[in-house]
């Protein structure tokens, strides 16, 4: 039976193969839609964008409280979380099945380089400003007030807001972003990636996707939009998420040491930025000087707070915190 499923093309991926954000299959992933995830992520942040502009009272009943548009809102900001984890086990992926002697399938392969290089395209997008601002029009609802009694699926399915019913942009601006990184920076995949390199220099390198990260980014202009001021939150999540990387202890020592440099490098740059915004100038000799401050930046790396805290996802499983587990 096994054989003939294989023959009409079926697939099989243990749970363990499918459900960590660091797992290397690309066919095993859970909730995604079609057969291409770079494509099917990029179609769906082009859905989540339209959801969200058009995001507002009408997702209410008549007489529903409008305080409910906090937690209707998540999944909508959310929408392409799956799709995500989808695409990311394309980039460091490598094809492989439950082999025996003499099935034909006892080779594994990796995923092809223009593959994970237009996977991480579509997962860098996920990062722009355009991806992760708020609408303004959009505040001022979701800072309603609730005077009932919260039940804990509504307590955990919102946003931590900015102080009693205010609505924190700040922070869905901080999830968004942590949605794409807490899968693309696990150290498995980057340890995949810089072995995939050094068997063929075609391939996607961990130093091609942290330049891709940071390139993404770090604001090199002067605007006063806000969109700049989200650019310089995006930055910040993702260059603290690469120091937690380099800290990490399962990431190849020789991979943290690059990482290091790469910081130090960093900090220079920054320290001499004139974007010809003085926010923007403020902000990267700020993050400089943490960048330079050891004893400083291991302290803001040991503070839970400052971790984005993304709202359970997948309900099924129990792992990771999911509601139904706990």
């Amino acid at each position: 039976k096994a054989a003939a499923a294989v023959a009409e093309g079926l697939r099989f991926v243990a749970d363990n193969d499918a459900r960590p954000l660091d797992a290397a299959q690309p066919t095993g992933s859970l909730w995604d839609d079609f057969a291409d995830p770079a494509a099917e992520l990029e179609r769906m942040i082009t859905v989540r964008r339209a959801a969200i502009d058009n995001f507002g009272l009408a997702a209410l009943s008549a007489g529903e409280p409008v305080a409910n548009l906090r937690r209707k809102f998540v999944p909508i900001w959310l929408l392409h979380r799956y799709q995500v984890e989808a695409a990311a086990k394309l980039v460091g992926g490598v094809d492989f099945s439950y082999s025996l002697r003499g099935d034909g399938l006892e080779t594994s392969r990796p995923v092809p380089a223009d593959t994970q290089r237009r996977a991480l395209d579509a997962l860098l997008a996920t990062l722009s400003p355009e991806a992760l601002t708020v609408p303004e029009g959009l505040i001022p609802f979701l800072s309603s007030g609730w005077s009932g009694s919260n039940d804990r699926q509504y307590d955990i399915e919102i946003f931590d807001t900015g102080g009693g019913p205010v609505f924190d942009a700040v922070v869905a601006g901080k999830v968004g972003p942590a949605v794409t990184l807490d899968t693309l920076l696990e150290p498995e995949r980057l340890n995949r990636l810089a072995q995939q390199k050094r068997l063929d220099g075609d391939m996607l390198g961990p130093d091609e996707l942290v330049d891709g990260l940071l390139g993404g980014v770090v604001p090199t202009g002067a605007s006063a939009t806000r969109e700049v001021a989200v650019q310089r939150r995006v930055a910040t999540t993702t260059i603290l998420e690469l120091a937690r990387l380099q800290r990490d202890p399962e990431l190849s020592p020789t991979l943290a040491l690059q990482l290091d440099d790469r910081h130090h490098k960093l900090a220079a740059r920054l320290a001499r930025t004139d974007a010809g915004d003085e926010n923007t100038n403020e902000w990267s000799r700020g993050l400089a000087r943490l960048l330079r401050d050891r004893e400083a930046l291991e302290k803001v790396l040991a503070e839970e707070k400052r971790e984005p805290k993304i709202p359970p996802g997948m309900p099924i499983g129990g792992a990771g915190g999911e509601w139904m587990g706990n």
